[in-house]
């Protein structure tokens, strides 16, 4: 009797810890309903747009901060699939506070961590971040121009950020209809709440400094997005960076290429965006074949007797200083199995 006592005290501790955690939460959502809306009706756009954001940017580990990004839905994806620590910094104090009881529920409190912050004076250092990214909160801003300045001070040369509104082109095809429909129906409820990306901010942002930046796009008409990339530390000269501006301004393609090499069944992956501190014809065309309405590598040669291996055999310098690796020998780095390709996780 006297153990089943200790042992009855005990639960009874543990069920009450459990009320006010379960207590402490809905309180929380409670104060910030919007996260309702997304675990419910966006609930399919985080884990695509995270799977993107890998894929276009390379993305393995490193910082990353979402400005806006209230109860941590995507961060949380990103950790997921990566080994970065990612930062979320929102003005809402309940939307922080959720954000960490998320991670800590999802055992991702040592990289995710949410701070009350204004997008528009960040409490982060200069050049922190990998990656900046940013959905459907810069329309909240009163000064989107400070934001994207901020987003770009913390930047480590050779970042990216990607902030803007909308879904993601690897959502599958019915959830996108279902969300453009929703959203349809919103505006015409409330058509001063959809506001869509100033087209003066690309121009603004040239007119400070911030060179490397374009206006993205699609795939809905609810999809507006700004890229913008920081030059890496000892990059070539100004004219190159004119180079990658026309590059950017033509329409560079930003997601990843799957490409069919004539060595190997498996498709090899390529990012433009990861190989963007490099003009164009620093591969076009005496490695890679121009061609009318584009640039199309024609990957022909075997690694070992030219393509990628001419930069990536081991002992090439990337801009940054770091030795790209070899082609011949890591072939996980880019080929992808047939049986993974066009999987949705």
């Amino acid at each position: 009797m006297k153990y089943l006592g200790a042992f009855l005290v005990l639960l009874l501790l543990l069920t009450t810890a459990h009320a006010d955690d379960v207590s402490y939460k809905q309180d929380l959502i409670n104060r910030f309903p919007f996260y309702n809306v997304a675990t419910k009706v966006f609930s399919p756009v985080y884990p695509a747009l995270a799977k993107q954001l890998v894929q276009d940017y390379n993305l393995h580990d490193g910082v990353i901060v979402d400005m806006g990004g209230a109860e941590g839905s995507l961060a949380l994806e990103l950790a997921r699939r990566t080994k970065a620590t990612v930062y979320v910094a929102d003005i809402d104090p309940a939307a922080v506070r959720l954000c960490n009881l998320l991670a800590d529920e999802a055992g991702l409190t040592e990289r995710v961590k949410a701070v009350e912050a204004d997008a528009q004076n960040l409490p982060l250092r200069d050049n922190f971040a990998d990656l900046v990214v940013s959905r459907n909160s810069l329309f909240e801003w009163p000064d989107k121009l400070a934001g994207f300045k901020e987003a770009y001070r913390i930047l480590k040369p050779g970042g990216v950020a990607y902030m803007g509104g909308g879904f993601s082109r690897l959502m599958k095809a019915d959830d996108t209809a279902r969300l453009v429909a929703w959203s349809a129906k919103k505006r015409d409820q409330k058509p001063d709440s959809f506001v869509k990306m100033p087209d003066e901010l690309v121009p603004q942002l040239r007119k400070v400094g911030i060179t490397r930046v374009r206006l993205i796009k699609g795939p809905t008409e609810f999809d507006w997005w700004i890229e913008m990339r920081k030059t890496a530390v000892g990059n070539a000269s100004k004219a190159n960076n004119l180079i990658l501006q026309k590059a950017y301004e033509s329409g560079m393609p930003t997601e990843t290429l799957l490409l069919r090499p004539l060595e190997r069944k498996e498709r090899a992956s390529f990012s433009h965006m990861t190989h963007s501190d490099y003009s164009c014809n620093k591969c076009h065309p005496k490695l890679f074949a121009r061609k009318a309405g584009g640039l199309i590598p024609m990957m022909a040669l075997p690694h070992s007797d030219g393509g990628c291996a001419v930069c990536h055999n081991g002992k090439t310098k990337g801009p940054s200083g770091h030795v790209v690796f070899s082609a011949c020998g890591s072939c996980s780095k880019c080929h992808i199995p047939e049986s993974t390709q066009g999987a949705g996780s």
